[in-house]
């Protein structure tokens, strides 16, 4: 998805794209709880790709960034609906799905929508970066090197999974060893 944004925008790089990748929380109706709830949100801050210093000019390249992620979002969801709906079987068979991955952050409102209530157990999988570095417990020169590679958005998609299916916790893992 970042090479599509990439390719749709002029003079950002994929690295930049990347440093500018921001996660909150906000407010949303839970329909399953009937009330509001807390998610957290992953999106591009586009303010951090801007380079015009031009009042203007900015106002101009936000809009170009902005329609550039949102474009290249729909082509890439599109693309991913697609797969899921040939490579699934009917969605009332299923009785979990877990998600999870650099770019299931940013559809995770489309594969809530695209799911629907129609599989029992929807879970999505974000792993905090500091948890799983502790996890690791690496070196800080081997941190360092792990960050500059985006590797924890490798590694927390697998380390998330093993998380949830094996009902990992960390003082039961020291305890243990």
């Amino acid at each position: 998805m970042i090479d599509k944004i990439t390719a749709k925008t002029s003079g950002v790089s994929r690295e930049e794209i990347q440093a500018a990748i921001v996660t909150d929380t906000e407010d949303y109706y839970n329909p399953q709880k009937a009330c509001l709830d807390v998610q957290r949100v992953t999106k591009i801050a586009v303010e951090d790709l801007i380079r015009s210093t031009d009042p203007t000019k900015a106002k101009q390249e936000k809009l170009q960034i902005a329609t550039a992620i949102e474009t290249a979002t729909q082509e890439y969801w599109q693309v991913m609906a697609n797969w899921l709906h040939e490579a699934l079987p009917p969605l009332r068979q299923l009785d979990r799905v877990i998600y999870s991955g650099g770019a299931a952050i940013f559809l995770s409102h489309q594969i809530e929508t695209y799911f629907n209530s129609q599989v029992p157990n929807l879970i999505q999988m974000q792993v905090e970066d500091q948890h799983l570095l502790q996890e690791l417990a690496l070196l800080e020169s081997e941190q360092k090197r792990f960050n500059m590679n985006n590797l924890s958005l490798r590694f927390s998609d697998v380390w998330g999974l093993f998380v949830k299916i094996t009902d990992y916790h960390a003082q039961t893992a020291e305890k243990a060893a």
